[in-house]
């Protein structure tokens, strides 16, 4: 009985034991998976941020892309549309000095046709009067003294007859030419005889007009101080740069200088 007494005790105490270990193992293991699983919510999350970043960088640099080749697209259009405009700028240029060159061409063949009508009204007049032909018509008929076509060639620097718009002032000169617009028409066109004059010498002529002008017969001082108001409109209206220089520079004034051998502002 004593000996039972003695050895009861370390019974009880061996049993608490043996129900407390299974018990702090079941909440070592319960603590561990928790942490596991709130270890493993941040992992995702991280990974999440991540791939979007990735995907963000991408899109970006996708989009650069995209703008990078609109803008060279739109480059490339920019400098074709100039091309074009400065192909029918040329096509306009050179469609206008056609016209006025069949607008001169046409002027000239009705003169021609109004002046041989008549030649023909005249002589089927004589010759219905038996009357002896004009003494300055030559054997076959055709009148020697007839002016040529190019009547004009004979004028030059030494006898021509200066144009009234060379006593004009440039504001005078500037709203008679506007006023004459409509009725503007191309001054006759002369071929060079002997060296042309040095045009460069107007205030306003530039070798770009100089060119221009001579393109048009144009060569000599005398030509532009014989100009009417309407052929001054038509050179102000077509020259290339600077037309209205003509008029508000008055060129007829300063050619008629020139052509006298005196200083273009004299």
């Amino acid at each position: 009985m004593n000996t039972l007494s003695h050895v009861w005790p370390y019974l009880v105490l061996a049993t608490l034991v043996g129900a407390l270990i299974p018990y702090l193992v079941g909440r070592i293991a319960a603590g561990k998976s928790g942490s596991d699983l709130q270890r493993e919510p941040a992992t995702e999350t991280t990974e999440a941020v991540t791939s979007a970043s990735v995907e963000a960088g991408t899109t970006s640099q996708a989009g650069i892309a995209d703008y990078e080749r609109r803008i060279i697209g739109l480059e490339r259009e920019l400098a074709m549309a100039r091309t074009k405009a400065d192909e029918l700028a040329a096509a306009k240029a050179k469609v206008q000095i056609d016209q006025s060159l069949n607008a001169e061409d046409i002027a000239t063949m009705k003169w021609r046709n109004r002046y041989l009508q008549a030649r023909v009204t005249f002589l089927e007049g004589q010759a219905g009067l038996h009357l002896p032909l004009d003494p300055a018509q030559g054997e076959d008929g055709v009148d020697t003294s007839m002016p040529d076509l190019t009547e004009a060639e004979a004028i030059t620097n030494q006898n021509f007859t200066p144009s009234s718009l060379a006593s004009l002032s440039g504001a005078e000169m500037e709203a008679a030419t506007l006023a004459a617009t409509a009725r503007a028409i191309a001054p006759p066109r002369l071929s060079p005889l002997g060296p042309p004059d040095d045009l460069l010498l107007i205030d306003g002529v530039g070798p770009k007009n100089k060119a221009w002008l001579n393109e048009q017969g144009i060569y000599y001082f005398h030509q532009i101080a014989t100009l009417t108001i309407e052929q001054v409109a038509w050179l102000a209206e077509h020259l290339p740069t600077f037309g209205s220089r003509v008029y508000r520079e008055n060129w007829v004034a300063q050619c008629t200088n020139l052509a006298r051998g005196l200083p273009a502002r004299g």
